[in-house]
Protein backbone atom coordinates (compact mmCIF):
# COMPACT_ATOMS: atom_id res chain seq x y z
CA UNK A 1 0.00 0.00 0.00
CA UNK A 2 1.25 3.15 -0.93
CA UNK A 3 1.71 6.56 1.61
CA UNK A 4 -0.83 8.62 0.52
CA UNK A 5 -3.27 5.75 0.38
CA UNK A 6 -2.52 5.31 4.33
CA UNK A 7 -2.68 8.89 5.08
CA UNK A 8 -5.99 8.70 3.60
CA UNK A 9 -7.15 5.71 5.89
CA UNK A 10 -5.92 7.48 9.09
CA UNK A 11 -7.67 11.15 8.25
CA UNK A 12 -10.61 8.93 7.49
CA UNK A 13 -10.55 6.85 10.76
CA UNK A 14 -9.64 10.47 12.38
CA UNK A 15 -13.00 11.91 10.91
CA UNK A 16 -14.67 8.86 11.61
CA UNK A 17 -13.94 9.18 15.76
CA UNK A 18 -15.71 12.92 16.49
CA UNK A 19 -15.19 12.16 20.19
CA UNK A 20 -11.65 11.05 19.98
CA UNK A 21 -10.42 14.79 19.68
CA UNK A 22 -13.05 16.00 22.48
CA UNK A 23 -11.83 13.27 25.00
CA UNK A 24 -8.12 14.63 24.65
CA UNK A 25 -9.22 18.33 25.04
CA UNK A 26 -10.95 16.76 28.39
CA UNK A 27 -8.12 15.60 29.91
CA UNK A 28 -6.05 18.95 28.81
CA UNK A 29 -8.55 20.35 30.96
CA UNK A 30 -8.21 18.37 34.07
CA UNK A 31 -4.57 18.49 34.46
CA UNK A 32 -4.33 22.54 34.13
CA UNK A 33 -6.99 23.31 35.59
CA UNK A 34 -4.77 22.43 39.40
CA UNK A 35 -2.34 24.76 37.86
CA UNK A 36 -4.73 27.25 37.44
CA UNK A 37 -6.26 27.19 40.78
CA UNK A 38 -2.01 27.02 42.10
CA UNK A 39 -1.39 30.37 39.95
CA UNK A 40 -4.37 32.31 41.21
CA UNK A 41 -3.50 31.12 44.99
CA UNK A 42 -0.11 30.27 45.39
CA UNK A 43 0.41 31.29 48.69
CA UNK A 44 -2.85 29.09 50.51
CA UNK A 45 -1.91 26.00 48.64
CA UNK A 46 1.63 26.40 49.41
CA UNK A 47 1.00 26.80 53.49
CA UNK A 48 -1.89 24.15 53.46
CA UNK A 49 0.79 21.38 51.59
CA UNK A 50 3.85 22.76 54.24
CA UNK A 51 1.15 22.50 57.30
CA UNK A 52 0.10 18.90 55.99
CA UNK A 53 3.57 18.00 55.63
CA UNK A 54 4.77 19.91 58.64
CA UNK A 55 2.08 17.63 60.89
CA UNK A 56 2.54 14.11 59.31
CA UNK A 57 6.24 14.80 59.97
CA UNK A 58 6.01 16.04 63.26
CA UNK A 59 3.34 13.52 64.81
CA UNK A 60 5.02 10.32 63.51
CA UNK A 61 8.33 12.23 65.01
CA UNK A 62 6.70 12.46 68.53
CA UNK A 63 4.58 8.91 68.05
CA UNK A 64 7.51 6.41 67.34
CA UNK A 65 10.62 8.67 69.13
CA UNK A 66 10.20 9.01 73.05
CA UNK A 67 13.85 9.19 72.70
CA UNK A 68 13.17 12.89 72.14
CA UNK A 69 11.90 13.80 75.78
CA UNK A 70 14.69 12.28 77.13
CA UNK A 71 17.54 14.22 75.22
CA UNK A 72 15.31 17.08 75.82
CA UNK A 73 15.64 16.47 79.54
CA UNK A 74 19.33 15.12 79.46
CA UNK A 75 20.14 18.95 77.41
CA UNK A 76 17.97 20.22 80.16
CA UNK A 77 19.88 19.00 82.81
CA UNK A 78 23.10 20.09 81.25
CA UNK A 79 22.19 23.47 80.47
CA UNK A 80 20.92 24.17 84.40
CA UNK A 81 24.26 22.30 85.34
CA UNK A 82 26.19 25.21 83.13
CA UNK A 83 24.13 28.24 84.12
CA UNK A 84 25.07 26.79 87.78
CA UNK A 85 28.78 26.73 87.18
CA UNK A 86 29.89 30.30 88.05
CA UNK A 87 27.92 30.34 91.35
CA UNK A 88 30.60 27.40 91.69
CA UNK A 89 33.23 29.36 91.54
CA UNK A 90 32.97 31.01 94.74
CA UNK A 91 32.17 28.09 96.66
CA UNK A 92 34.70 25.01 96.37
CA UNK A 93 32.12 22.25 97.77
CA UNK A 94 29.87 23.54 94.72
CA UNK A 95 32.17 22.40 92.00
CA UNK A 96 32.48 18.65 93.07
CA UNK A 97 29.00 18.70 94.19
CA UNK A 98 27.44 19.59 90.38
CA UNK A 99 30.05 17.03 88.86
CA UNK A 100 28.98 14.25 91.05
CA UNK A 101 25.18 15.05 90.07
CA UNK A 102 25.71 15.71 86.47
CA UNK A 103 27.15 12.07 86.46
CA UNK A 104 24.60 10.35 88.37
CA UNK A 105 22.19 12.03 85.34
CA UNK A 106 23.85 10.82 82.66
CA UNK A 107 24.12 7.08 84.82
CA UNK A 108 20.58 7.19 85.46
CA UNK A 109 19.96 8.15 81.38
CA UNK A 110 21.89 5.96 79.50
CA UNK A 111 21.58 2.77 82.33
CA UNK A 112 18.46 3.24 82.82
CA UNK A 113 16.01 5.75 81.42
CA UNK A 114 17.38 5.70 77.71
CA UNK A 115 17.55 1.91 76.35
CA UNK A 116 13.84 0.90 76.87
CA UNK A 117 13.26 4.03 74.54
CA UNK A 118 15.56 2.92 71.90
CA UNK A 119 13.32 0.25 71.31
CA UNK A 120 10.68 1.45 68.68
CA UNK A 121 7.23 0.86 70.56
CA UNK A 122 5.76 -1.04 67.26
CA UNK A 123 8.26 -3.94 67.27
CA UNK A 124 6.58 -6.99 67.09
CA UNK A 125 9.08 -8.93 69.73
CA UNK A 126 9.09 -11.46 72.42
CA UNK A 127 9.55 -10.52 76.11
CA UNK A 128 12.88 -11.95 75.78
CA UNK A 129 13.47 -10.54 72.78
CA UNK A 130 12.97 -7.30 73.80
CA UNK A 131 15.09 -7.73 77.03
CA UNK A 132 17.87 -8.67 74.99
CA UNK A 133 17.39 -5.97 72.72
CA UNK A 134 17.46 -3.10 75.36
CA UNK A 135 20.57 -5.23 77.08
CA UNK A 136 22.18 -4.71 73.72
CA UNK A 137 21.71 -1.19 73.52
CA UNK A 138 22.34 -0.43 77.41
CA UNK A 139 25.86 -2.19 76.46
CA UNK A 140 26.30 0.17 73.30
CA UNK A 141 25.77 3.53 75.47
CA UNK A 142 27.93 2.32 78.49
CA UNK A 143 30.82 1.40 75.70
CA UNK A 144 30.02 4.94 74.35
CA UNK A 145 29.54 6.90 77.21
CA UNK A 146 33.54 5.13 78.40
CA UNK A 147 34.70 6.29 74.96
CA UNK A 148 33.25 9.83 75.53
CA UNK A 149 34.66 9.57 79.15
CA UNK A 150 38.08 9.12 78.18
CA UNK A 151 37.92 11.59 75.64
CA UNK A 152 36.89 13.90 78.32
CA UNK A 153 39.24 12.71 80.76
CA UNK A 154 42.28 13.22 77.93
CA UNK A 155 40.97 17.20 77.37
CA UNK A 156 40.44 18.16 80.81
CA UNK A 157 44.16 16.59 81.21
CA UNK A 158 45.43 18.49 78.70
CA UNK A 159 43.74 21.69 80.04
CA UNK A 160 44.72 20.99 83.27
CA UNK A 161 48.60 20.26 82.14
CA UNK A 162 48.35 23.75 80.01
CA UNK A 163 46.86 25.56 82.83
CA UNK A 164 49.98 24.07 85.29
CA UNK A 165 52.29 25.62 83.09
CA UNK A 166 50.38 28.97 82.24
CA UNK A 167 50.66 29.38 86.52
CA UNK A 168 54.59 27.80 86.45
CA UNK A 169 55.21 29.78 83.88
CA UNK A 170 54.09 32.88 85.70
CA UNK A 171 55.70 32.11 88.67
CA UNK A 172 58.68 31.90 87.32
CA UNK A 173 58.30 35.28 85.77
CA UNK A 174 57.40 36.75 89.40
CA UNK A 175 60.26 35.30 90.85
CA UNK A 176 62.51 36.50 87.81
CA UNK A 177 61.16 39.79 88.38
CA UNK A 178 62.04 39.84 92.05
CA UNK A 179 65.14 38.51 91.40
CA UNK A 180 65.89 41.70 89.34
CA UNK A 181 64.26 44.03 91.43
CA UNK A 182 66.70 42.67 94.63
CA UNK A 183 69.92 42.81 91.87
CA UNK A 184 68.56 46.65 90.70
CA UNK A 185 68.27 48.01 94.29
CA UNK A 186 71.59 46.15 95.66
CA UNK A 187 73.75 48.11 92.27
CA UNK A 188 71.86 51.58 92.93
CA UNK A 189 72.58 50.98 96.80
CA UNK A 190 76.55 50.12 95.30
CA UNK A 191 76.96 53.55 93.60
CA UNK A 192 76.61 55.72 96.72
CA UNK A 193 79.27 53.09 98.27
CA UNK A 194 82.74 54.94 100.00
CA UNK A 195 84.70 52.06 98.14
CA UNK A 196 85.77 52.54 95.00
CA UNK A 197 85.70 48.99 93.82
CA UNK A 198 82.17 48.36 95.13
CA UNK A 199 80.90 51.42 93.36
CA UNK A 200 82.70 50.02 90.19
CA UNK A 201 80.71 46.40 90.79
CA UNK A 202 77.48 48.61 90.94
CA UNK A 203 77.67 49.74 88.03
CA UNK A 204 78.52 46.85 86.45
CA UNK A 205 75.48 44.86 87.70
CA UNK A 206 73.41 47.33 86.63
CA UNK A 207 74.63 46.26 83.45
CA UNK A 208 73.97 43.28 83.57
CA UNK A 209 70.30 43.51 84.64
CA UNK A 210 69.67 45.85 81.70
CA UNK A 211 70.57 43.14 79.48
CA UNK A 212 68.32 40.70 81.22
CA UNK A 213 65.46 43.20 81.98
CA UNK A 214 64.39 45.25 79.06
CA UNK A 215 61.75 47.55 80.54
CA UNK A 216 64.84 48.71 82.99
CA UNK A 217 67.33 50.01 80.26
CA UNK A 218 65.45 53.47 80.39
CA UNK A 219 65.80 53.76 84.23
CA UNK A 220 69.29 52.22 84.41
CA UNK A 221 70.86 54.72 81.52
CA UNK A 222 69.12 57.43 83.46
CA UNK A 223 70.81 56.89 86.73
CA UNK A 224 74.47 56.03 85.31
CA UNK A 225 74.34 59.59 83.06
CA UNK A 226 72.73 61.18 86.40
CA UNK A 227 75.92 59.55 88.10
CA UNK A 228 78.16 61.58 85.43
CA UNK A 229 76.43 64.59 85.99
CA UNK A 230 76.41 64.84 90.10
CA UNK A 231 79.62 63.36 90.69
CA UNK A 232 82.18 64.19 87.25
CA UNK A 233 80.61 67.55 86.28
CA UNK A 234 83.52 70.30 85.25
CA UNK A 235 84.46 71.74 88.12
CA UNK A 236 85.91 75.79 86.79
CA UNK A 237 88.28 75.63 89.85
CA UNK A 238 89.60 72.24 88.57
CA UNK A 239 92.92 72.43 87.64
CA UNK A 240 93.43 73.51 83.72
CA UNK A 241 96.29 72.10 81.13
CA UNK A 242 97.67 75.43 81.65
CA UNK A 243 98.34 75.23 85.34
CA UNK A 244 100.35 71.92 84.80
CA UNK A 245 103.94 70.89 83.82
CA UNK A 246 104.87 71.08 80.18
CA UNK A 247 105.55 67.77 78.65
CA UNK A 248 106.64 66.96 75.56
CA UNK A 249 103.12 66.12 74.06
CA UNK A 250 101.43 68.96 75.55
CA UNK A 251 100.23 69.51 78.95
CA UNK A 252 99.33 66.64 80.91
CA UNK A 253 95.48 65.87 81.59
CA UNK A 254 94.61 63.42 84.69
CA UNK A 255 92.93 60.18 83.66
CA UNK A 256 89.59 59.51 84.18
CA UNK A 257 88.80 57.69 87.47
CA UNK A 258 87.54 53.84 87.25
CA UNK A 259 84.08 54.51 88.19
CA UNK A 260 83.63 57.35 85.46
CA UNK A 261 85.27 55.44 83.23
CA UNK A 262 82.98 51.85 84.16
CA UNK A 263 80.05 54.22 83.32
CA UNK A 264 81.22 55.49 79.46
CA UNK A 265 82.16 52.25 79.09
CA UNK A 266 78.54 50.68 80.50
CA UNK A 267 77.28 53.61 78.23
CA UNK A 268 79.32 53.32 75.33
CA UNK A 269 78.54 49.21 74.19
CA UNK A 270 74.77 49.15 75.64
CA UNK A 271 72.43 47.35 73.48
CA UNK A 272 70.46 49.69 71.69
CA UNK A 273 66.81 49.86 70.46
CA UNK A 274 66.49 50.99 66.86
CA UNK A 275 62.95 52.03 67.15
CA UNK A 276 63.72 54.24 70.48
CA UNK A 277 66.81 55.50 70.28
CA UNK A 278 68.04 56.80 73.41
CA UNK A 279 68.67 59.98 74.31
CA UNK A 280 71.73 60.88 76.87
CA UNK A 281 72.19 63.99 78.79
CA UNK A 282 75.81 64.54 78.78
CA UNK A 283 76.16 68.62 79.68
CA UNK A 284 79.42 69.86 81.01
CA UNK A 285 80.97 66.31 82.45
CA UNK A 286 84.25 66.23 82.99
CA UNK A 287 85.84 63.20 80.67
CA UNK A 288 89.37 63.82 80.01
CA UNK A 289 91.42 61.56 79.12
CA UNK A 290 88.36 58.80 79.27
CA UNK A 291 88.72 56.43 76.79
CA UNK A 292 85.39 56.02 74.29
CA UNK A 293 86.68 53.77 71.86
CA UNK A 294 83.63 52.80 69.48
CA UNK A 295 81.28 53.86 71.81
CA UNK A 296 77.66 54.49 70.85
CA UNK A 297 76.65 58.19 71.66
CA UNK A 298 74.25 58.64 68.80
CA UNK A 299 72.13 62.00 69.44
CA UNK A 300 74.14 62.50 73.09
CA UNK A 301 73.84 65.85 74.75
CA UNK A 302 77.51 66.55 75.43
CA UNK A 303 77.45 70.21 75.22
CA UNK A 304 80.22 72.05 77.40
CA UNK A 305 81.89 68.66 78.21
CA UNK A 306 85.20 68.20 78.46
CA UNK A 307 86.87 65.86 76.59
CA UNK A 308 90.59 66.55 75.78
CA UNK A 309 92.64 63.85 75.09
CA UNK A 310 89.87 61.74 75.42
CA UNK A 311 90.01 58.45 73.00
CA UNK A 312 87.17 58.68 70.41
CA UNK A 313 88.36 56.43 67.72
CA UNK A 314 85.55 55.13 65.65
CA UNK A 315 83.03 56.86 68.09
CA UNK A 316 79.58 56.91 66.97
CA UNK A 317 78.80 60.63 67.19
CA UNK A 318 76.06 61.08 64.89
CA UNK A 319 73.80 64.03 65.33
CA UNK A 320 75.23 64.58 68.94
CA UNK A 321 75.01 67.80 70.61
CA UNK A 322 78.65 68.76 71.11
CA UNK A 323 78.61 72.87 70.96
CA UNK A 324 81.25 74.54 72.88
CA UNK A 325 82.78 71.35 73.66
CA UNK A 326 86.09 70.88 74.86
CA UNK A 327 88.01 67.88 72.33
CA UNK A 328 91.88 69.33 72.49
CA UNK A 329 94.42 67.04 71.19
CA UNK A 330 91.31 64.03 71.48
CA UNK A 331 91.78 61.16 68.86
CA UNK A 332 88.53 61.40 66.74
CA UNK A 333 90.35 59.19 64.23
CA UNK A 334 87.39 57.32 61.77
CA UNK A 335 85.16 58.61 64.40
CA UNK A 336 81.42 58.86 62.68
CA UNK A 337 80.58 62.74 63.28
CA UNK A 338 77.95 62.81 60.03
CA UNK A 339 75.47 65.56 61.26
CA UNK A 340 77.05 66.78 64.81
CA UNK A 341 77.24 69.53 66.02
CA UNK A 342 80.01 71.57 66.48
CA UNK A 343 79.40 74.81 66.68
CA UNK A 344 82.10 76.60 68.99
CA UNK A 345 83.91 73.87 69.42
CA UNK A 346 87.44 73.45 70.72
CA UNK A 347 89.38 70.99 69.04
CA UNK A 348 92.97 72.31 68.82
CA UNK A 349 95.21 69.77 67.51
CA UNK A 350 92.43 66.78 67.79
CA UNK A 351 92.95 63.90 65.40
CA UNK A 352 90.07 63.49 62.75
CA UNK A 353 91.95 61.55 60.32
CA UNK A 354 89.77 59.13 58.21
CA UNK A 355 86.84 60.98 60.36
CA UNK A 356 82.84 61.35 58.86
CA UNK A 357 82.12 64.76 59.17
CA UNK A 358 79.41 64.74 56.52
CA UNK A 359 76.81 67.78 57.05
CA UNK A 360 78.71 68.36 60.38
CA UNK A 361 78.42 72.05 61.62
CA UNK A 362 81.82 73.35 62.47
CA UNK A 363 80.49 77.08 61.74
CA UNK A 364 80.40 79.54 64.85
CA UNK A 365 83.84 79.81 65.61
CA UNK A 366 85.06 76.06 65.80
CA UNK A 367 88.40 76.08 66.40
CA UNK A 368 90.32 73.26 64.46
CA UNK A 369 94.31 74.92 65.03
CA UNK A 370 96.41 72.49 64.45
CA UNK A 371 93.58 69.60 63.74
CA UNK A 372 94.59 66.64 61.38
CA UNK A 373 91.89 66.14 59.29
CA UNK A 374 93.93 63.53 56.69
CA UNK A 375 91.21 61.25 54.87
CA UNK A 376 88.79 63.15 56.31
CA UNK A 377 85.09 63.37 54.82
CA UNK A 378 84.06 67.15 54.60
CA UNK A 379 81.15 66.70 52.11
CA UNK A 380 78.91 69.49 52.68
CA UNK A 381 80.33 70.25 56.20
CA UNK A 382 79.83 73.78 57.61
CA UNK A 383 82.66 75.89 58.33
CA UNK A 384 81.38 79.34 58.11
CA UNK A 385 83.61 81.28 60.90
CA UNK A 386 85.62 78.19 61.73
CA UNK A 387 89.44 79.02 62.70
CA UNK A 388 91.67 76.45 59.77
CA UNK A 389 95.20 77.72 60.97
CA UNK A 390 97.50 75.40 60.91
CA UNK A 391 95.17 72.34 59.79
CA UNK A 392 97.05 69.45 59.02
CA UNK A 393 96.36 67.02 55.70
CA UNK A 394 93.32 69.05 54.41
CA UNK A 395 93.10 68.67 50.49
CA UNK A 396 91.44 71.29 47.83
CA UNK A 397 89.35 68.59 47.36
CA UNK A 398 88.08 68.39 50.23
CA UNK A 399 87.49 72.00 50.60
CA UNK A 400 85.82 72.45 47.60
CA UNK A 401 83.30 70.14 49.48
CA UNK A 402 82.49 72.12 52.37
CA UNK A 403 79.83 74.77 52.69
CA UNK A 404 81.04 78.73 54.12
CA UNK A 405 83.61 80.35 54.17
CA UNK A 406 86.27 79.70 57.33
CA UNK A 407 87.54 82.76 59.10
CA UNK A 408 91.09 82.13 59.08
CA UNK A 409 92.69 79.18 56.77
Amino acid sequence: MSRCARDGERADGWRGRPGARSNRLDKAKRVVAPIRVGLKEPHTRLVRWLRGLLGRRLRRLLDNSRVVWTLALLASILWALYVLRPLAEGQRWLTPTLAIIGVLVVLVLVVYLLPPRLIPSNAQLEEADRLKAVGDVRSALVQALGGAALVGTLYFTAVSLQDSRTSTNRTLELTRQGQIADRFTRAVAQLGDAALDVRVGGIYALEQVARDATEDRTPILEILTSYLREHDRWQPSATTPSSQPETTSGPAEPELRADFQAVVTVLGRRVQDPSSPDFMHLRGVDLRGGDLYDAHLDRADLRDAHLEKANLGYAHLKLADLRDAHLDRANLGYAHLEGVFLTSAHLEAARLKGADLSGAHLDGGADLRGAHLEGAILLGAHLEGADLTGVVGMTEAQRSSTVGTPAKQ
